[in-house]
C-alpha cells in the first residue's frame, strides 16, 4: 500500500491517514483564516507583554510535555495535561486571533515528540503514536476552539447589545418630543427625557 504496508492494512492506515489529515485542518484553518480575515488591531503595551509572557510559558509547558521521554512516574501525572490550562489562559485574554496560534504550538511540539521517540505518546509503533498525538490534538483543539467561538459570539453580542443601548440612549436624550418611561406597576415615571423636562 504505496510501500507504508501491506495491502490487508490499507483500512487502518487509510484511517490513520485521514485522522491525520483532518487533525491538520482543524489546527491549521482556524489559525490562518483569524489572521487572514480577522480585524487587526494594536495591542497594547500591557498586552504585548502577557502575549509574550503566554508564548513562552506555552513553549516551556509544551517542551517539558512532549519533548522529552516518557518517564514511568509520568503514568501518574500527565504531563501533556498541562497544556490545557495555558489554552484556557488564551482563549479568555486573547480570543480568535491567539488561541488557534497556541494551538499550532502546541501541535508543532506533540508531532515533534511523537516523531522523535519522545512524549507521552510515543508507542510501541509509529501507527499507535500517530493515533495517540491525532486523538490528543483533535479533542483539545475541538474543544478549545468551540469554547473560543462561544465566547467570541458572546463578546459580539456584548458589543452590539451596547451599541444599541448607546444609539436608544442619544435617540431617547435628543429627541425634540417630550418622552417619559413609566413603570408599569408603580404608574411613576422612571425615566425623562430633555425635552420632558422643558416641558
Amino acid at each position: 500500500w504505496g510501500g507504508v504496508g501491506e495491502w490487508s492494512q490499507s483500512g487502518d492506515l487509510w484511517k490513520t491517514c485521514w485522522l491525520g489529515n483532518s487533525v491538520g485542518v482543524l489546527v491549521m484553518t482556524p489559525c490562518l483564516l483569524s489572521w487572514w480575515y480577522g480585524r487587526f488591531h494594536r495591542f497594547t503595551k500591557p498586552q504585548a507583554i502577557e502575549g509574550v509572557v503566554l508564548c513562552a510559558v506555552l513553549i516551556a509547558v509544551s517542551w517539558l510535555a512532549f519533548g522529552r521521554a516518557a518517564a514511568q512516574e509520568d503514568a501518574n501525572f500527565p504531563l501533556h495535561a498541562l497544556t490545557v490550562p495555558v489554552l484556557l489562559w488564551s482563549v479568555f485574554r486573547f480570543g480568535l486571533r491567539g488561541t488557534p496560534c497556541a494551538m499550532v504550538i502546541v501541535s508543532a511540539f506533540a508531532v515533534w515528540g511523537s516523531h522523535n521517540e519522545l512524549g507521552p505518546f510515543f508507542g510501541s509503533n509509529a501507527r499507535d503514536s500517530m493515533l495517540a498525538t491525532q486523538g490528543f490534538l483533535g479533542i483539545t483543539a475541538s474543544s478549545i476552539l468551540l469554547l473560543t467561538a462561544i465566547l467570541n459570539e458572546r463578546r459580539q453580542s456584548s458589543e452590539q447589545l451596547r451599541e444599541t443601548e448607546a444609539r436608544y440612549r442619544l435617540l431617547f436624550d435628543q429627541s425634540p418630543d417630550a418622552v417619559v418611561v413609566v413603570d408599569p406597576q408603580t404608574g411613576r415615571p422612571t425615566r425623562v427625557n430633555y425635552a420632558a423636562i422643558r416641558f
